[in-house]
């Protein structure tokens, strides 16, 4: 099954959709080998104005996937498809973002690509060893009850908490405690597949978006049940086979937690300093 064949499917758009809401949805992948696309800026939080979009900016015809914003956004204004005066509205946009930014996920990403400093190099590493590393942190995260979620990207994995989880905690800088927790967890337990990861967090960082076909891989980065990490193979996530199992109000099966659980975690693991923290 072909990409384009996958988004005329009514239940992939919907549960794409509720991912989109409340979130900057962006375009990116290329026009040929020579010609990169970026469209950012784009409010799709119903399917009408997702196909829209897809419309407009020649979605089906280019290789181009949907990544969404880590940052939580109120009232984010609609753009114009006349790129002139989109690229003004964005200009806005970009100066005003933190005044329509309400939070922002924690995300790791799980990247099969290692690039190697000593030989200025990129390793490929074996997508058992990639999900070993999947499988470490969720085993730390349940024995903490971190409410979580588990993905595919494509070729790799992320793991995802949502930003309300957060919100209780009244961190002073949380996408430097985000950095700090990528790092961390890096560190303890040799996590080679996570290293691109520990670099500072930005406010206009964006992540592949639940349930979008990868152009690069073929598959589909679909949110994964327990028993899905811990038998994943890539048959998996073929856009043919999530056709025919279904996926109409799937969601992104989070795993059950607390964020008690997060702050128990972040002190045990002296990941901030106390006076960094100010849960109620």
């Amino acid at each position: 099954m072909n990409r384009n064949e996958y988004y005329s499917d009514d239940s992939v758009l919907f549960e794409i959709v509720k991912c989109l809401g409340g979130r900057e949805t962006v375009f990116l992948g290329k026009k040929n080998e020579e010609e990169r696309i970026t469209i950012r800026c784009i409010k799709a939080h119903s399917v009408k104005f997702l196909v829209e979009n897809m419309k407009a900016f020649n979605f089906l015809k280019y290789d181009l996937n949907i990544y969404y914003s880590l940052a939580h956004l109120y009232a984010m204004p609609m753009f114009s498809f006349y790129l002139k005066e989109r690229k003004e509205q964005q200009a806005v946009f970009n100066d005003n973002f933190l005044k329509y930014m309400t939070g922002f996920d924690f995300a790791i990403d799980f990247d099969n690509h290692l690039y190697d400093e000593e030989t200025k190099t990129n390793k490929i590493l074996p997508t058992a060893q990639v999900l070993e590393d999947v499988k470490t942190v969720v085993e730390v995260f349940d024995d903490y009850q971190i409410p979580y979620s588990v993905r595919c990207s494509g070729s790799g994995f992320h793991i995802n908490v949502e930003s309300k989880h957060f919100e209780p905690l009244k961190i002073n800088n949380e996408l430097q405690l985000f950095a700090s927790i990528n790092k961390k967890l890096s560190d303890i337990f040799i996590l080679s597949s996570i290293c691109g990861s520990t670099k500072a967090y930005d406010k206009r960082m964006i992540w592949k978006c639940p349930y979008s076909h990868d152009y690069k891989s073929g598959n589909v980065a679909l949110p994964l049940s327990p028993e899905q990490v811990e038998n994943f193979d890539f048959g998996m996530v073929k856009p043919e086979t999530i056709i025919k199992n279904g996926i109409r109000n799937r969601g992104i099966l989070e795993r059950k937690g607390s964020s008690k659980g997060i702050m128990d975690f972040i002190r045990e693991y002296q990941i901030v300093e106390e006076e960094q923290i100010g849960a109620e």
